[in-house]
């Protein structure tokens, strides 16, 4: 919240950084079961994704 709070006060665009995890919760969770079939942990999970797609891990759950 706080990077949206920024991007308004000082009218620019403030990019979140790639290591900032997103909140694991009950529906983040589930999805995790279903798609992650690898060995890593669900943080990582995410972290992977984020770094294909290009956008930061917190910003992920908007899409989902």
């Amino acid at each position: 919240m706080f990077s949206y709070g920024a991007r308004i006060y000082f009218d620019k665009f403030i990019l979140v950084p790639y290591e900032v995890a997103m909140p694991m919760d009950s529906r983040i969770s589930k999805i995790t079961k279903i798609y992650n079939n690898s060995n890593l942990s669900p943080l990582d999970f995410w972290f992977q994704i984020s770094e294909k797609v290009g956008i930061p891990c917190i910003h992920l759950d908007a899409l989902l």
